[in-house]
């Protein structure tokens, strides 16, 4: 399921992806700086995952072994970002990604034959995403300095945006 609403975590999730740049190198900090807002609004653990993304069980995202630290840098095709609340996950970026010019073509293909165009924030069961043709698959959490630098790398982004 696609969430939509208008409560306060949809709107701090629309809020951000008006002002946050698109591209790439812009989807582990907006990872990040999403994981923050949800953390402040709920109470329950919020964690950055890093991994590999596949559609129908091949890598579109693929995470390089053996990565000691993530950071945007890495992001670029060699892997993805996504938070995890629990069993739920919250994919801010694959949207943005399928529908750039930059993005994986079968990715683009598969979001639009399934979501169709026009959608912003994924967030469903984590179970539920291989019904869907998707597969999270974890290769570590992100510690808080590692956020920090995402967040970081977020407000610079950010900054360079509005200037």
């Amino acid at each position: 399921m696609e969430r939509s609403g208008s409560g306060p975590d949809c709107r701090c999730a629309a809020d951000l992806l008006t002002v946050f740049p698109t591209g790439p190198g812009t989807f582990a900090p907006l990872c990040a700086a999403l994981a923050v807002q949800l953390d402040r609004s709920l109470d329950a653990p919020v964690h950055v995952v890093a991994g590999t993304l596949r559609l129908d069980g091949t890598p579109v995202l693929d995470f390089p072994a053996g990565t000691a630290e993530y950071s945007a840098l890495e992001e670029d095709r060699r892997g993805h970002a996504w938070i995890m609340i629990g069993a739920h996950i919250v994919d801010p970026a694959i949207f943005r990604l399928a529908y750039s010019a930059d993005g994986p073509a079968e990715l683009s293909r598969h979001v639009l034959s399934v979501f169709g165009p026009d959608k912003a924030v994924y967030a469903d069961q984590w179970r539920r995403t291989a019904r869907l043709g998707l597969t999270y698959e974890p290769h570590r959490v992100l510690s808080a300095p590692e956020v920090d630098r995402l967040m970081g790398a977020a407000y610079q982004l950010i900054a360079a945006r509005s200037t």
